[in-house]
Order: structure tokens, then C-alpha cells, then sequence
């Protein structure tokens, strides 16, 4: 079975030596993941494959020791779509699933030795792996998720996994909160939805403001009644919004995407 191995660190120091203990293990395939305690969505992570990227990383990102420390374990190539999963506990005990989605990164591949590597951009619902899959998905985390139970948890919990070799899959993470594609998830149930494309839409242009943004993107906003349609939310000027197609069916949300994204390329650099 596959168990990755790796090790906590409180420090830069045991960071260093522990990433020369786990480089000299038997079957080392060359490449660790490195992550802070407190990161968030990728950031304070990095992939390493040599001495030199972890130095470049400890020299970018500060005293691990200040934050609580990190760990390294050993890198699995797997699927980019990195399938994730949220439930909510209710305080009754039951355990209702809400939905399994896509994730979307800005990075395609690593970039060795810097801060930050496959950064979380958003989430596509539904996930397009087999079903198959998702069934393994749903076998591995419900049992964590009626664990967390028993040990008195209630509300939102999101279980990011990876896929490794086509169908062994993984816990890499466990968000006991409301995760990011809640914000799209939520308005397309009330408007009696089920799937949805929530992105980060960064490089935007400085010159472009929000009634720009709503004035490019006027044929596609949602209005009540339509069957699927763009939201947009957490609009930084100069830098990067979010925003949300949602949609009644699978197939008018891909057609909705191809037909709004050449639409957004045009507010960025």
C-alpha cells in the first residue's frame, strides 16, 4: 500500500537535516513536498528535488520556527485535478455529502525551490473523474468524517485528496470549516443547481474597475430564472477577482465556460 514518508519539523535546522534523511531513503524518487503548518491554499509550500531547492525555499520563506514549524514527506506524482470532497456534520449526527469537485491550480507543474507551488484557484463541479473513484473517495473519507463525529465535530468538512496511478487515492488534507467552492455551491442550491466552475481570475489589468468588469460581463450574469449564468465576487483592483458559473446541467456549464472565458482573457494583462 501506499503510505508516503516523511517527517515533522519544528524548525529550518530539522527541515534541512530531515531532508537529507528522507533523500537517502531506499526507493526516494527524487522530489518531497515541503509545507508550512499555517499555509493556506498552497502558499508557504514548495517541491523540492535538491539540495539547492530547499535552500532557495528556506531562504524565501522565513523561520519555519516562528510559525509553528512544517513537514516534508515525499512527493507522489499524481492526477492535477486533485479531487476534493465536503460534508456537513449535523449536530443531529448525520453525515450528508454536498459535493465532489475538480480543483483547479495555477500551477500546471511545480516550480521548483520557490514559495508557493500548485496554488489553489478554484474548484469544478461535477468532478470529472470515474465513478469509480468517487466511490473510493466517498469509502475512505466517511469514516474520518463519523470520527470527527465521535469526537463531538458538527459543521463543514472538506477532504482534499490526490489520485495516484489512476485510481489509488489519498487523503492529502482535512478542512474542518466552510471551504472555498462553498461560495459557489451555495448559490447554485438555492437557485435548485447542482454543478458550478468557481475560478480566481488573476493579472487582471490595472486600469480595469468593477463596473468594467459588469459592464464586459453584462450578457452573462446571473439573473433569477436563467439556467445558468456568472457571479462575481472578491474584486481586487489591479490584481484578481472570483468568480462562479453556475449551471443547471454538466452540459451547459462546459458550454457556458467556453463561451464566457475568452470574455475574461480580455480584462487581463
Amino acid at each position: 500500500s501506499i503510505r508516503p514518508r516523511g517527517y515533522v519539523c519544528k524548525n529550518n535546522e530539522e527541515l534541512w537535516e530531515n531532508w537529507k534523511r528522507l533523500k537517502n531513503l531506499p526507493g526516494f524518487i527524487g522530489k518531497a513536498v515541503i509545507k508550512d503548518r499555517h499555509s493556506a491554499s498552497g502558499l508557504g509550500s514548495s517541491v523540492v528535488r535538491s539540495d539547492e531547492d530547499v535552500q532557495n525555499f528556506l531562504g524565501s520563506i522565513g523561520d519555519f520556527g516562528e510559525t509553528g514549524g512544517a513537514t516534508i514527506e515525499e512527493w507522489y506524482d499524481n492526477d492535477i485535478r486533485s479531487p476534493s470532497i465536503n460534508y456537513f456534520i449535523r449536530k443531529d449526527g448525520e453525515i450528508k455529502e454536498l459535493f465532489i469537485s475538480d480543483q483547479i491550480f495555477e500551477d500546471i507543474e511545480p516550480e521548483f525551490g520557490r514559495e508557493g507551488t500548485r496554488i489553489h484557484a478554484g474548484n469544478y463541479c461535477p468532478s470529472t473523474f470515474p465513478e469509480e473513484v468517487q466511490e473510493k473517495i466517498r469509502q475512505i473519507t466517511f469514516p474520518l468524517a463519523e470520527k470527527m463525529k465521535e469526537n463531538g465535530y458538527w459543521g463543514p468538512v472538506g477532504f482534499d485528496c490526490i489520485v495516484v496511478n489512476g485510481s489509488k487515492v489519498l487523503v492529502a488534507e482535512i478542512n474542518s470549516r466552510v471551504t472555498g467552492p462553498h461560495y459557489s455551491f451555495r448559490p447554485a442550491k438555492k437557485y435548485g443547481f447542482r454543478y458550478f466552475r468557481q475560478r480566481n481570475e488573476e493579472n487582471l489589468r490595472e486600469d480595469i474597475d468593477i463596473e468594467q468588469v459588469e459592464n464586459a460581463l453584462a450578457d452573462f450574469l446571473f439573473k433569477p430564472g436563467k439556467n445558468a449564468g456568472y457571479l462575481v465576487f472578491n474584486f481586487y483592483p489591479g490584481k484578481k477577482f472570483t468568480g462562479a458559473v453556475i449551471a443547471q446541467t454538466p452540459e451547459l456549464l462546459k458550454d457556458f465556460c467556453e463561451e464566457i472565458d475568452p470574455v475574461l482573457e480580455k480584462l487581463k494583462k
